[in-house]
């Protein structure tokens, strides 16, 4: 997408909603009854950065502009709180975003201590409760429960899930390192049934998700102690040591916008999740560096208005199921790995593919 384009798409739209005194939109979201449930983020930072500081932010600020007044919990560890400045503690007052502190042992990294909180999340928050990782953004208003499920999530790659069978297809959506850490963590990738993504969790304060959040805790310190630091291995190793205790969101919940698929969510969906890379990102909030990703920035303010339409190019919504296909086959995941750690060895290959194209006629029918 060229630099003109994005702006084109910023000067569309400012956010124009109706705002009370606290800076929260006067409309209520979760009906008359009011909201029954919180939304939680949990926040580490690393030597006083704010990247992960500003992406809750504009995800808070999204979820406020879609007249969300329930409570917003931010579970940070003492490091992150005891650094945190008195500017980004008025940020969280401004969206009424209450902060939860947890103590961690300082041995913890802070990638690590972001997976301690989010194993644990549950021994930290009473009531119903709507985790989310800090690279969303709301798309729409949130309803009066999320699932009547006490444990709920999206699977990770959604629909290419659905399109087959889960013996041939959950092996398939492991990344290079998911696949090493959940063999490493001594698991067998073939056992698993369904692989959810955590990246949106909705718990109730019942006993069964207390339990599967305390083995989830357990295993992934267990997985730490071997090297792994990823919390998806432990968390579907859990759910299959419990007899898949998670129930299914649909995938307007989380719609992992990278995956080409997830153009049949966008126009529902309630959730997008950008992830928080700029290489090959698709996503225009995931596009900006981590100091514009603030509320304020008018190119945010952009895609908060109209989250449906951040995209960098129109063509990534113009997928279809055999290109879906290929695009998560072996041979492309192995391509990009290639291209990632192996560059001299991808660019071999491609050349003696592009060869195999041509002596093949270019892809052209044969008569």
């Amino acid at each position: 997408m060229t630099d003109e384009r994005i702006e084109q798409y910023y000067s569309v739209g400012r956010m124009k909603m109706k705002k009370t005194e606290t800076g929260i939109p006067a409309e209520y979201s979760c009906g008359e009854k009011g909201c029954s449930y919180s939304v939680c983020y949990v926040l580490t930072e690393k030597n006083g950065s704010r990247k992960y500081y500003n992406q809750m932010l504009v995800s808070i600020a999204s979820l406020r502009y879609r007249s969300f007044t329930g409570r917003v919990y931010v579970v940070a560890d003492n490091l992150t709180a005891q650094h945190m400045t008195g500017e980004q503690r008025d940020g969280l007052k401004k969206y009424q975003a209450e902060t939860v502190t947890v103590d961690i042992p300082d041995s913890f990294s802070a990638a690590e201590r972001s997976r301690y909180l989010k194993t644990s999340l549950r021994e930290y928050i009473t009531g119903d409760f709507l985790y989310l990782d800090t690279d969303t953004v709301f798309a729409d208003q949130l309803p009066e429960q999320v699932s009547e499920a006490e444990l709920a999530l999206v699977q990770d790659q959604d629909d290419l899930l659905r399109s087959g069978t889960a013996e041939k297809l959950v092996p398939e959506c492991f990344s290079f390192r998911e696949k090493k850490e959940y063999l490493q963590c001594g698991y067998d990738d073939r056992k698993i049934r369904v692989f959810y993504n955590g990246g949106v969790i909705w718990s109730r304060d019942t006993e069964k998700s207390h339990l599967f959040f305390r083995e989830w805790h357990k295993a992934w310190l267990a997985g730490r102690e071997k090297g792994v630091m990823l919390d998806q291995p432990s968390l579907n190793e859990t759910n299959r040591l419990l007899d898949d205790e998670i129930e299914m969101l649909d995938g307007i919940w989380n719609v992992q916008v990278t995956r080409p698929y997830a153009q049949k969510y966008i126009d529902r969906a309630i959730i997008l999740h950008y992830f928080n890379s700029r290489k090959n990102n698709v996503y225009l909030l995931g596009y900006l560096d981590s100091e514009e990703q603030v509320p304020d920035n008018r190119k945010v303010q952009a895609i908060i208005e109209s989250p449906r339409d951040a995209f960098l190019s129109n063509r990534y919504l113009l997928r279809d199921g055999v290109t879906e296909e290929v695009l998560y086959s072996k041979t492309v995941t192995t391509m990009k790995y290639l291209y990632q750690h192996h560059l001299q060895m991808y660019r071999a290959i491609n050349y003696a593919l592009s060869l195999l194209y041509r002596i093949m006629g270019g892809g052209k029918a044969k008569e």
